[in-house]
């Protein structure tokens, strides 16, 4: 829903989804898979981008 609500009218770029996605799976793999760990080199790139992701999505709800 958020690629077709979001990313197909042009309010987030592809990139903003590519991320969710990847976010998403992360979340679903660490919390169904015991053995599933990240490290700090996976981590440290998205933090910035999820920074970005969290403040649009921020205004978007002021707006």
């Amino acid at each position: 829903m958020f690629g077709q609500h979001y990313v197909k009218t042009g309010i987030f770029l592809t990139d903003a989804s590519k991320l969710y996605i990847k976010l998403q799976t992360m979340r679903e793999k660490s919390d169904y898979n015991c053995v599933y760990v990240t490290t700090a080199d996976e981590m440290q790139p998205l933090f910035e981008p999820v920074r970005e992701f969290i403040s649009k999505v921020g205004n978007l709800i002021k707006e």
